[in-house]
């Protein structure tokens, strides 16, 4: 199931590129034709071992631009869900970071809820 959409955050202003078993050449399209972005070269290379290293997912802060999460499908469906919760918390840890948002360990609803929240947008889309 090959599939690249974006998604978006009004609260926090920020876009979120998600792909489902996305290679670095439909990543390129897709940020070329729909988002206008000027990768520089150590996103261009990050990019690229997308398809290499990924054994599960990953997620990669494109600077001032979108984070990307890249998810790999499996036979196991629950093992591909875990792993887009997996990401989902590093997008929200770069989003946080990126928006100058401290963790805060004795209230981490803000952390929880956005997680959740980006969880449900991909769930939304490929279910």
């Amino acid at each position: 199931m090959k599939k690249i959409f974006t998604i978006s955050s009004e609260i926090y202003k920020n876009d979120f590129l998600i792909t489902i078993d996305g290679t670095a050449k439909i990543i390129f399209n897709f940020l070329k034709k729909n988002i206008k972005y000027k990768l520089n070269e150590e996103e261009i290379k990050s990019i690229k071992s997308i398809s290499e290293y990924t054994k599960n997912g990953t997620t990669i802060q494109l600077r001032g631009g979108p984070i990307l999460i890249n998810i790999k499908t499996h036979k196991e469906k629950s093992e591909m869900y875990s792993t887009i919760c997996h990401e989902c918390v590093h997008a929200t840890n770069m989003l946080f970071e990126r928006k100058g948002i401290e963790l805060d360990y004795n209230n981490d609803e803000a952390f929880a809820y956005f997680s959740s929240y980006l969880s449900k947008k991909i769930f939304m889309e490929i279910l």
